[in-house]
């Protein structure tokens, strides 16, 4: 009789389920599935670029069609608000993958004006990723490839390393937490031959709300090591005796200590693994071996002296985005409390030291 009673009950579940399946099916039609974002300012309003899949028309029978909005608002939820008045469709964020944000409303009106909705919202995403452009963000989800496909919101997610954490959930704990600076990846649009290319450039970094300063070539290239973000441009060892050797970075990890002096004192340790891709023809040496070991040399002086530089010049400015608050913070706490309050006075007084150990494996050999 138990068993009997299970089997009905699970029966029971089944159909419920389906039909809840179906409702959701034939509801579809009704909605607006948002894939990426745009948000920017002009002439005081939120002007917001929606890239969504759109169900009610689609562009083939079995695919929905890729709709880009342009709404405005006095604020932003003013703004989402108008989504549904203007498409007479409901909006749904449960899909959305990126947060594209103009130079303008970081630097300018900062993020808290706005943040709260896609922390507080049910069906925000805590990994949606977000960055940063300097020119309109609305260029972004306009794109047309060379088979004039819109470049879609999935494209320019897949651009921002995961590795780098300039999502959503590791941006807001930043800006909460009142001991590392948030940041976040910068993108940027290139014309190659009339194509227009969207390229990750390096990262803006922030001091407190909003947006103070953007990093690039080799300072981003020692960002995204110490931040353990492998394959972001190209390295090139150059000097008498080696030429010229162009490598890519293959892997980065990163181990941050911290002993208490007078001051705090950070070691940076860091294990690399480069590929050479492209070295002079002249490089000439007894064995492959020693070749390997003068560029691993060369690439350690390197390296070690640009992340120093970069260290150097975040904490003179106050700004901490190597989480080293946080070390100190879980290495010495009752040292910590008692700068707690006023931890970024204190940073332009650490110390640190950038140690690298580098591996090496030769790719390729043509010719500069």
């Amino acid at each position: 009789m138990k068993i009997k009673k299970s089997v009905f009950l699970l029966l029971f579940a089944i159909i419920l389920l389906s039909l809840s399946g179906c409702s959701e099916n034939s509801q579809l039609h009704q909605k607006l599935v948002i894939q990426g974002i745009g948000i920017e300012s002009i002439e005081n309003e939120y002007v917001l670029t929606v890239q969504a899949l759109d169900f009610k028309n689609p562009s083939k029978e079995d695919k929905p069609s890729t709709k880009i909005l342009e709404i405005r608002g006095n604020s932003l939820l003013n703004a989402l608000e108008n989504i549904s008045k203007q498409t007479s469709l409901t909006p749904v964020y449960s899909q959305n993958m990126i947060i594209i944000l103009s130079e303008s409303i970081v630097k300018n009106s900062g993020v808290n004006n706005f943040i709260d909705f896609f922390i507080r919202h049910f069906e925000a995403r805590p990994k949606v990723k977000i960055c940063v452009v300097k020119d309109r963000a609305s260029e972004y989800l306009k794109i047309k490839s060379e088979d004039n496909k819109v470049l879609t919101a999935k494209d320019i997610h897949d651009l921002i390393p995961s590795s780098l954490n300039s999502d959503v959930l590791h941006f807001v704990s930043n800006l909460k937490s009142g001991l590392s600076n948030s940041y976040l990846s910068w993108i940027n649009i290139e014309d190659k031959n009339g194509l227009k290319q969207v390229h990750l450039k390096g990262v803006g970094i922030l001091l407190g709300n909003n947006l103070v300063k953007f990093i690039e070539k080799d300072e981003a290239l020692a960002f995204m090591v110490l931040k353990s973000v492998p394959n972001f441009g190209t390295f090139v060892v150059e000097n008498k005796n080696l030429g010229k050797i162009m490598c890519l970075l293959e892997k980065s990890e990163v181990k941050t200590n911290v002993n208490l002096e007078e001051t705090p004192k950070y070691k940076i340790n860091l294990n690399l693994r480069i590929s050479v891709f492209s070295m002079s023809d002249k490089l000439e040496f007894d064995s492959e071996e020693e070749i390997k070991n003068r560029i691993g040399e060369e690439f350690s002086k390197k390296i070690t002296a640009l992340c120093s530089e970069v260290i150097g010049n975040f904490l003179e400015q106050g700004i901490d985005v190597f989480d080293f608050g946080k070390i100190l913070k879980n290495s010495y706490p009752k040292y910590f409390k008692k700068i707690d309050g006023d931890w970024k006075s204190h940073l332009k007084n650490c110390k640190y030291e950038v140690v690298s150990k580098v591996n090496v494996i030769i790719t390729g050999k043509e010719p500069i």
